[in-house]
């Protein structure tokens, strides 16, 4: 594989499969045994993916993630993100605040056989609003 592939790769996973919810991406670009170590919303396996992407969209309908930095060579990338949303619906147990959320972040792709077979992510939770509705289950579901 090439750093140009692997680059493609997590370009049409964020946008296409996050940013647009697309689940026919999401399976042809998530290999089978796919794990993600995201601190709150890990998950395994591409049937994972998608109910944890149903739980962010119901919490953060307008979720969407800029990838403002990409690093990648031919199995591995590293994106500097930053999330954006609006907390109009429930999210791990808090009524929605209808508060816009930026967090900033970084996530690291490990990419096989032009799939995503894990996925890491390291975001700024502090950066949260600090109103209990939003900010204790995101940094309790952490701790």
């Amino acid at each position: 594989m090439t750093a140009e592939l692997t680059r493609d790769v997590v370009q049409r996973f964020v946008d296409a499969a996050i940013n647009r919810g697309n689940h026919r991406v999401a399976r042809e670009l998530l290999g089978p045994g796919f794990i993600d170590h995201h601190g709150f919303l890990g998950c395994r396996g591409p049937g994972g993916f998608h109910e944890t992407l149903r739980i962010l969209r119901d919490g953060f309908p307008d979720a969407y993630y800029v990838l403002e930095d990409l690093f990648v060579d031919q199995q591995k990338a590293v994106a500097r993100v930053t999330f954006q949303g609006t907390h109009d619906g429930p999210f791990r147990g808090s009524p929605p605040t209808h508060r816009k959320v930026t967090v900033a972040g970084v996530h690291v792709f490990a990419v096989a056989g032009a799939q995503i077979a894990e996925h890491w992510a390291y975001e700024n939770l502090w950066s949260l609003p600090s109103g209990p509705a939003i900010t204790r289950p995101l940094v309790g579901a952490i701790w």
